[in-house]
């Protein structure tokens, strides 16, 4: 049998008191399932009865499992009863669970509740987008959300960026997706840094890929270096319609100087194409002092221009290196870089 528990824990001594069950239609053939509803507050019998209720009754259990969820006298059957509910699904369900979990007239762990079943019918990665505000009504329903995210978006890198603007917009969420962001490796949160449209998506990228950096994964430093590599025939940088952020590692001697190569090359380009905006999102990562001691060049803090960065990199890779750059765009006969 497939095994259920509680969709949140629930006290035994939770228990309501006072409370009237609605009146609850029967079966055309006069059956009710009485006998399985009663069974939900027994911890012994509760998921039997709920795969009876979900597989032998069906959408006729549903009535009765909303006059438990609503009006029981036990926490723990109202919990199954929504786990059930949620299980049967339909959109009368996915009503009722929406309006319970907004009713402030409920137990807030009832609420809870049926906010969690909500989150398991959702069928799309934008559904559960809209519902990503539940969390900050329900902070215990974060982790579903974070979970059923991380299954409807599969490998796909761009759905990586929609869970992690989510994760930007709803602080709460983090912690249960920190996991499982990480457990995809750099590739796709590479694609997120370079390309996504919101900053701070990108800044978070970066700093997801600085975790992994710094738990050994040297493909971050790697695949940074690619996404940021130079190409003399393209239209635009690659990280065109945002900011340019390198995430904070420790990078190699060699990592760094390979960086600072391609970096210095979209420099040269940026003016060439009259990009000031570029070469000032350049400038201010070139300046880093980390980066700089590491790659061996001295920074340039107040000249943004190609000849000033050419010039602090002709430390590293001498004239023969500079030249190399110009030649690569057809500049060697350039008055402006001499």
């Amino acid at each position: 049998m497939k095994q259920r528990r509680p969709l949140f824990f629930v006290s035994s001594c939770a228990v309501l008191l006072g409370l009237t069950f609605l009146a609850l239609p029967a079966q055309a053939d006069g059956k009710r399932p009485d006998g399985d509803i009663a069974k939900l507050s027994d911890p012994a019998e509760a998921e039997a009865a709920v795969d009876r209720l979900v597989k032998s009754w069906g959408k006729a259990a549903v009535p009765h499992l909303l006059g438990e969820a609503l009006e029981g006298q036990s926490m723990s059957a109202r919990g199954w009863a929504i786990v059930a509910l949620s299980e049967i699904g339909g959109p009368d369900v996915v009503k009722r669970l929406d309006e319970m979990r907004q009713d402030p007239k409920l137990p807030k762990l009832v609420q809870t509740w049926a906010a969690a079943g909500r989150i398991r019918l959702a069928t799309s990665t934008s559904e559960l987008q809209r519902l990503s505000s539940i969390a900050a009504q329900h902070p215990a329903v974060a982790r579903p959300i974070a979970l059923r995210l991380i299954e409807a978006s599969g490998d796909d890198p761009d759905a990586l960026g929609t869970i992690l603007e989510l994760a930007s917009r709803h602080p709460v969420l983090h912690p249960a997706l920190k996991k499982a962001i990480t457990a995809r490796g750099s590739k796709g949160l590479i694609k997120v840094l370079v390309t996504h449209s919101n900053q701070s998506t990108r800044r978070i990228a970066a700093s997801y890929l600085g975790l992994l950096a710094s738990r050994g994964d040297k493909t971050v430093a790697s695949g940074v270096i690619a996404a940021y590599g130079f190409d003399r025939k393209a239209a635009s940088v690659p990280w065109k319609g945002g900011p340019l952020f390198l995430p904070g590692i420790a990078w190699s001697k060699d990592d760094a100087r390979a960086l600072v190569a391609e970096l210095v090359r979209w420099v040269v380009w940026s003016e060439v194409h009259n990009r000031a905006d570029l070469l000032r999102q350049l400038h201010n990562n070139l300046r880093s002092i980390g980066l700089a001691n590491v790659a061996g060049y001295r920074p340039n803090w107040s000249n943004q221009s190609a000849k000033g960065w050419l010039t602090s990199w002709k430390a590293v890779v001498g004239q023969a290196g500079i030249d190399a750059i110009l030649k690569e765009q057809g500049l060697e006969s350039d008055g402006r870089f001499r």
